[in-house]
């Protein structure tokens, strides 16, 4: 249990104010005796280094040692218990679980007001397309977030949990805040709300980072299908739960947003730290001040990192790669063309199932509980690919499995995303007369919510694929481009929150996602082009592993 919660940030504040008396690390007390002995060992990694050639004199001389003295620090052994991939499976599912409840609980938030614009809007004067703003600009907040919170993550000192707290602080005291303003101007209630999606950043981005950090390559899809879950579950849960509360009291949805916030605050204290370099960093620094040496120094304190630099990479660095390698362009652009889509449902839904199926704001939430249906149906069958035949496959094989490998379940499924759309397009518009001449729906309700099913689940699988190649080949700017991939998505849903419903006013529902299923169809050749030539690709790009 000590050590389980020794590397949370409750376990981090127990050791601060016990002075280190509580929840011990080996380095706290007989550390030294330990590393001697198992420095005799074969497998201890933590030896006397040579002259290393990544360590950088000048950084080790300010720190008071030089390369003939310098203790590597490093894993005990490849067994290592604080090794975040040797993490029992408890730690590892706890860990995964806050993620999960901490990525839907930002994701809800996004979509949980929608049910509230047809009160809002007539309290400030606005039609109801001016009123989308405050999804708009929330999504746009947690689309630019992650371009400050992933290089923090990255950088060795700070790590993982420190951004997330950080951010989530914040997070929280907006969130209350947003319960207490609904008597004030439209323009607070907007800036709170991108202020919200922008603390809630960090997790959207980097949640697939932790998941890496403690899964290796074939358990990682598992976390990722976790992860991903609750990106589709978060906004399609978060009509059905203020649904039918708005009508009593619009401001609800607010407090629910608070609620839930304040119940993460537990869950947040007890999240163990992933980052392998964070880790390393405080083991060499107990074991500085246990034995009141310097040349005990972890990995990534041997060379110079200019923090400047880490962020100037995250800023710049994945758009350069989008613009030079094709292959990135292309998951970025089509990624982000799928999650638009999807986010049109929120403008789309009240135009059909309350205009044409006379559904109420609650009814209308549960359709949204379709695509987790759909989604949920096709994680399964994608599981049991992994499981029964592609792991077994690729362990048998004993090497490096090529990474356009795993975008294989990707072509069928991206066929379900036009199909969906086109399905729901059709089916929700067409109008049938009776003997009386009065127009009906010519198809039942459930038809056209098929489509819907069929559409995300689609592209949950489409996403899953994308982000294992992407985690493969682009291994060393992962969380940057996560970040930037994260951007892009945020950045066109914002877009298409502000503008498809007049598209669809405008044009038809059925013209307006046809729209949308051609591009979508358009992705489903270039998920079946990068499968074919992605390996040609990465061999003519500086940024992929080979």
């Amino acid at each position: 249990m000590a050590s389980f919660l020794r590397d949370t940030p409750l376990g981090q504040l127990i050791r601060l104010v016990s002075g280190g008396r509580l929840l011990k690390y080996t380095e706290d007390g007989n550390g030294l005796e330990m590393l001697r002995n198992r420095r005799l060992q074969h497998a201890d990694r933590t030896t006397q280094a040579p002259v290393n050639a990544e360590a950088d004199p000048e950084v080790l001389a300010k720190k008071g040692t030089n390369a003939d003295d310098l203790v590597l620090v490093d894993w005990y052994s490849p067994t290592d218990p604080e090794n975040p991939r040797n993490f029992s499976t408890a730690k590892k599912l706890w860990t995964s679980f806050i993620i999960f409840i901490y990525t839907f609980v930002v994701y809800c938030t996004s979509s949980i007001t929608t049910p509230s614009y047809a009160y809002i809007a007539p309290q400030h004067g606005l039609n109801e397309t001016s009123v989308s703003l405050i999804l708009a600009l929330y999504v746009l907040g947690y689309a630019l977030g992650p371009l400050l919170f992933a290089p923090l993550s990255e950088i060795p000192w700070i790590g993982r949990n420190i951004p997330y707290w950080a951010s989530f602080l914040p997070f929280l005291a907006f969130s209350i805040a947003l319960t207490q303003v609904q008597d004030l101007n439209f323009a607070t209630i907007c800036i709170l709300r991108f202020l919200q999606g922008y603390f809630g950043s960090p997790i959207l981005a980097t949640g697939a980072a932790s998941y890496d950090d403690i899964f290796d390559e074939f358990e990682s899809p598992y976390g990722y299908m976790i992860w991903l879950g609750a990106m589709y579950a978060g906004p399609a849960v978060g009509p059905l739960l203020s649904g039918y509360a708005v009508v009593r009291d619009f401001r609800w949805p607010y407090w629910e947003v608070a609620i839930m916030a304040g119940g993460l605050v537990p869950l947040i204290l007890l999240l163990p730290e992933t980052s392998a370099d964070y880790i390393l960093l405080q083991r060499a620094k107990r074991m500085r001040k246990f034995t009141g040496e310097p040349k005990y120094r972890a990995p990534s304190e041997i060379k110079r990192v200019r923090v400047a630099k880490v962020f100037i990479d995250a800023l710049i660095k994945p758009t350069e790669i989008a613009m030079k390698d094709p292959a990135i362009a292309f998951v970025t652009v089509y990624g982000g063309v799928v999650y638009a889509t999807y986010y049109s449902y929120f403008e789309a839904f009240p135009l059909v199932y309350h205009d044409r199926y006379g559904f109420s704001a609650g009814a209308i939430g549960l359709i949204f509980l379709s695509a987790i249906i759909g989604a949920g149906i096709c994680a399964v069958i994608y599981a049991i690919y992994l499981q029964l035949y592609f792991t077994p496959r690729a362990l048998h094989i004993n090497a490096a499995i090529p990474q356009e490998r795993w975008l294989i379940p990707s072509m069928p499924f991206s066929v379900l995303c036009p199909a969906g759309l086109f399905l729901f397009a059709w089916t929700a518009t067409a109008t049938s007369h009776d003997a009386n001449g009065i127009e009906h729906p010519t198809f039942h309700w459930i038809v056209p919510t098929i489509g819907i099913a069929l559409f995300s689940g689609g592209s949950y699988v489409v996403f899953q694929c994308t982000i294992i190649y992407i985690s493969l080949s682009y291994r060393k700017y992962f969380a940057s481009l996560s970040a930037t991939y994260d951007m892009s998505r945020g950045s066109l849903a914002a877009g298409v929150v502000m503008g498809s419903r007049a598209v669809f006013v405008s044009w038809g529902v059925d013209k307006g996602v046809s729209v949308l299923a051609g591009v979508s169809a358009a992705g489903v050749l270039g998920m079946a082009y990068l499968w074919r030539y992605g390996a040609m690709l990465r061999s003519r790009s500086r940024f992929a592993e080979r």
